[in-house]
This record gives C-alpha cells, sequence and structure tokens, in this order.
C-alpha cells in the first residue's frame, strides 16, 4: 500500500423476536437487527506490531509482528478451510503472550479470535501479515443475548476481509472501488464471522452472525433429521421501536433447554402442540412484519394500526407459550404486567429465566403513555434501553 489506510467498520446486536426454543425443535424462528452497534477502527502502522484496543474491555495488547511470522509463517502449508491446524496456531501466539500478559477470560478469546481470522483470512486470499492497529467499542453489554460476540466477530472478519482485499488488489483506486461491502462481500464475512463463533462458543447456530451481517430482520430454522440450517432474509420488513428492558437477573441458556427438553420428554405431545402453536406465530408475524412495511410506505393508516395489533397479539401469546414451558421468571412476568397496564405488548427473548423482555411500541401510541410506563419499569428496578429493531448490517466507512 503506497499511504496509509484508515477505515471504520460496525456492525449491529441482534435480538430474538419469535421462536425461542421451538427452534430448537426443527421450528422457525425470527431475530432481529437492532441499533445498537459495535465500531472497529482500523488503521495501517509501520510499528512492525499488531496493535489491539478493546475499549469495554479496558485492555490493550501491541503483539509483535515477528512473533508471529515466526510461530506462523514457517508453519506447514494448510488449507484455508483447516479449522483445528489454524485455531491450535493462533492458541499457540496466546500461550506465548501469557508468559507476559494476564489475561482475563474475555480479553484471551477477544484475542484468540483477531488471530484465528486473521491467520484464516490472510492464508485464505494468499496475502502476508502487515502491521496495523485495531480499537473495538460497543454498544452492546456482554454476555446479555443482545450478540455482542456475533457483533465482535462479524466487525474482525469485515475489518481484515476488507484490509487483505486492499492489499491483494492492483489498482491505483482500490479504496475508492471498496468503498461499500456488497451482498457477495457479506455472504464471505458472514462465513468468516460464523467461524469465529464456532471459536467464541464451540458450537453455533449461525443467526446471531448473520443478522449481524446482513441487518434486518431473519426467519431462521434447523432441519430434524438433517441439521441443515435455513436462513431467510426479510429485506422489505418495517423498522419497529421497542423497549429492550434488563431483568437484572442472571440466564443461563443451558439450563432453560434442558427444562424444556425434560419437559418435551414427559409431555412430548402435549409440547409439541405448543411448539407447533409457536412456530404459526413465526410464520405469521413474518408476513406481518412485511405488510407493515407496505402499508407504511402507502401511509395507509388504518390497515398499519390492524396489522400491528395482530402483531401484539403474537407478542403475548408467544410470552404465554413460553411461559408455560416453565422458562419464564417473575420478573419478565412482573415486566409483561407492568406494560399491559398501558395497553403495550411484552415477552421475553432469548433463553428465559431472567435476561431480557422486549416491549413492541406502536408508533401511533402517544408519547406520553410511552414515557409513563418507561417511568413505572424504572421504578420498579428494570433498565431500558429504547431502540429500533431492523437496523443496517455490517457497514464501512473509508477515510
Amino acid at each position: 500500500m503506497s499511504s496509509p489506510l484508515k477505515f471504520i467498520v460496525s456492525a449491529p446486536g441482534k435480538v430474538i423476536l419469535f421462536g425461542e426454543h421451538s427452534v430448537v425443535y426443527g421450528k422457525p424462528a425470527l431475530a432481529a437487527s437492532i441499533n445498537k452497534r459495535t465500531v472497529l477502527t482500523f488503521e495501517t502502522t509501520d510499528s512492525d506490531l499488531i496493535e489491539i484496543n478493546l475499549c469495554n474491555l479496558n485492555f490493550a495488547l501491541s503483539i509483535p509482528l515477528n512473533l508471529i511470522q515466526y510461530l506462523c509463517g514457517k508453519s506447514i502449508i494448510l488449507l484455508p478451510y483447516d479449522y483445528e491446524k489454524l485455531l491450535q496456531m493462533s492458541e499457540n501466539i496466546i500461550k506465548t503472550l501469557e508468559k507476559n500478559v494476564n489475561f482475563n477470560s474475555q480479553q484471551r478469546m477477544s484475542v484468540l479470535c483477531i488471530l484465528y481470522l486473521l491467520h484464516n483470512i490472510s492464508r485464505t486470499m494468499q496475502v502476508p501479515v502487515r502491521s496495523f492497529k485495531i480499537t473495538v467499542s460497543s454498544d452492546l453489554i456482554i454476555g446479555a443475548g443482545t450478540g455482542s460476540s456475533a457483533s465482535y466477530s462479524v466487525c474482525v472478519a469485515a475489518a481484515l476481509y476488507h484490509f487483505f482485499r486492499i492489499i491483494n488488489t492492483n489498482s491505483n483506486y482500490k479504496e475508492k472501488l471498496y468503498s461499500l461491502f456488497t451482498s457477495e462481500d457479506k455472504k464471505i464475512i458472514n462465513e468468516y464471522a460464523f467461524a469465529c463463533e464456532q471459536v467464541i462458543h464451540g458450537k453455533a447456530s449461525g443467526i446471531d452472525n448473520f443478522v449481524c451481517t446482513y441487518g434486518s430482520i431473519a426467519e431462521f430454522s434447523n432441519e430434524e433429521g438433517t441439521g441443515n440450517k435455513n436462513f431467510n432474509l426479510l429485506e422489505n420488513s418495517v423498522q419497529l421501536r421497542i423497549f429492550l428492558i434488563n431483568t437484572g437477573m442472571d440466564r443461563s441458556t443451558a439450563k432453560m433447554v434442558k427444562i424444556v427438553s425434560e419437559l418435551y420428554s414427559r409431555n412430548n405431545n402435549v409440547i409439541d402442540i405448543i411448539l407447533n402453536a409457536m412456530a404459526e406465530i413465526s410464520k405469521k408475524a413474518s408476513l406481518f412484519l412485511i405488510q407493515l412495511k407496505n402499508y407504511e410506505n402507502e401511509n395507509d393508516h388504518k390497515n398499519l394500526k390492524n396489522v400491528f395489533g395482530q402483531l401484539e397479539d403474537l407478542v403475548s401469546i408467544n410470552h404465554g407459550l413460553l411461559a408455560s414451558l416453565t422458562i419464564s421468571s417473575k420478573e419478565l412476568d412482573s415486566i409483561v404486567n407492568i406494560t399491559k397496564k398501558y395497553d403495550l405488548h411484552s415477552k421475553l427473548t432469548g433463553a428465559g429465566g431472567g435476561g431480557f423482555a422486549f416491549t413492541l411500541i406502536p408508533p401511533y401510541i402517544p408519547e406520553e403513555i410511552v414515557q409513563n410506563c418507561k417511568k413505572e419499569l424504572i421504578y420498579s428496578g428494570y433498565t431500558i434501553d429504547d431502540i429500533t429493531i431492523g437496523d443496517i448490517g455490517v457497514d464501512i466507512k473509508i477515510f
């Protein structure tokens, strides 16, 4: 590169709208991007270092470039998709760094992901590693079920992919040539981010990185028997305002999944009816979200209000079904009851047992009512984010 390169990439977080737990049994679910984002600033340097600043984790690290080249540059030739060997190479660097650096678990995993994707993408594109500095900050709470790890993975994947394609392009206009991410770029970024999610979680569904890459609202399902994953982006869906409400209670996805599994094993015929009802809710919600966008474009307020009301019904019904699976909590049910007093509809989002709920905010409801509801929720001890779902996916800004 003839001159220093600087750019910023960002990616949204996500919430599950409908289909929690039923998706485990092959039913469709809906997830949406949110307008809380992770932001990564990337700069090339001549420092012979890989510099990493993780603002939310209060952590900074400089890795000598020759250390990476020494431990990885002369390794045996790897196929780009040789996951285990690429991961082991990254682990080797971490272990060397640990002789002088005290990582906590989140810091260690964050750096490991950068190193893994650095090796993966550089080898895939057959471009040597060069010096750079990245700084990452995020609006998302780590471990809250809003896609913080996927948003981070997408940002790192997008930044390194863009960096290496710039290096790999023989054009005086390459910065302008690559001024945005095309649909093909997003497909590649999503695949890299999914690989990173597997490093973090061991096993990942792929929906979080998909929504954080493409934005908007997505329908997804796992085919029973085959394990195939299906993702369908609702590109013409509406953006909606919601309250994202933190109960303040810890949640355990594994524990909640186990509770439903045991309930299913004892009462499979009954639970199948509940799961099938959830599937119908997800399908109906997909249609309503697209209809809302059409009515919004047409300024058809009568039909918009009618369909929005039906969507609100689905929110309440879905929460009731989840509660019947015994994975709600007194805090989540309290949120539902408080918002109901203001004619607003809420449900848990994610695994349940704690964590978050969301409240759908109709565009036609008086703001005074919304704010009075918010005040009561805060008075009751809950933390609220007033956000929008359906935000854009991964984005890039060139300097």
